[in-house]
């Protein structure tokens, strides 16, 4: 009780964590997984991949529950803390994926059919808003993410060889676009709610990897008599047409 009264998460004090109705390891100073970056489980699912990576993985998430979801597959994940990888390992042992510590992909010679990462991406205007107890349990560098949430971004692509797949807000979705030019890549909606847009980076020039595979996340097509898919009326919207409307404001970030 005193820990929590002095604003330590409670994932923290459990010493557990759940995402996608996995019990995660983790203690104080690693980032603690978000539910709304379950979709890029989904996501990142859907492409049928055999080989996967969890960038910036903090305790390792993402990897875990990849992992269940495609057993066959080889899932590794990497951070460049070791606090986060300690905790990422103790999860890889359980569940069955490898840990590497890595500068982003500096580290990591090796191509993976994916890579997906939930990325610091709270600009730097924003982080005033975010709860203060959290900020200060995980590192401000777990969530910060330059001027305009996009620094991260800007570091991975120069070693990217390999699809994408992130969490951006609405509102970010232009400068994104931008970034991924700059390095010959382009950006494909495949989720999208009231404030998130779950995203696929690909090289341009390449075939949609959503249209050209299976689905996007839970996208089920429409049946008769029913309204057409946001991808036809949203421009936000991806192939599966995933969304609900759009709130106008400020964006939520964590």
């Amino acid at each position: 009780m005193q820990q929590r009264e002095a604003g330590q998460p409670l994932a923290h004090v459990l010493g557990q964590a759940e995402f996608c109705e996995l019990a995660l390891a983790i203690g104080p100073g690693v980032f603690v997984p978000r539910p709304r970056a379950e979709c890029l489980v989904e996501v990142v699912v859907s492409l049928n991949p055999t080989t996967v990576l969890d960038l910036g993985c903090g305790c390792g998430a993402l990897a875990a529950a990849v992992k269940q979801r495609l057993p066959d597959g080889e899932v590794q994940a990497s951070d460049y803390d070791e606090l986060a990888c300690q905790w990422a390992r103790r999860n890889g042992e359980r569940y069955g994926f490898q840990v590497h510590r890595s500068n982003w992909l500096k580290s990591l010679p090796e191509a993976f059919d994916a890579i997906v990462a939930y990325l610091p991406h709270v600009p730097t205007a924003a982080l005033a808003c975010l709860d203060e107890d959290y900020l200060r349990a995980e590192g401000a560098s777990s969530v910060a993410g330059g001027a305009d949430g996009l620094d991260p971004l800007r570091a991975i692509f120069p070693d990217l060889r390999s699809p994408l797949v992130t969490l951006l807000s609405a509102e970010q979705l232009a400068g994104a676009k931008g970034v991924a030019q700059q390095f010959g890549y382009e950006l494909e909606v495949a989720y999208a709610d009231e404030e998130d847009r779950a995203v696929i980076f690909r090289p341009c020039g390449t075939r949609s990897i959503l249209r050209s595979g299976p689905a996007a996340a839970q996208c089920a097509p429409p049946t008769a008599g029913s309204p057409p898919p946001a991808s036809q009326t949203d421009p936000d919207a991806g192939p599966g047409g995933r969304r609900i409307a759009a709130r106008h404001g400020t964006p939520r970030y964590e």
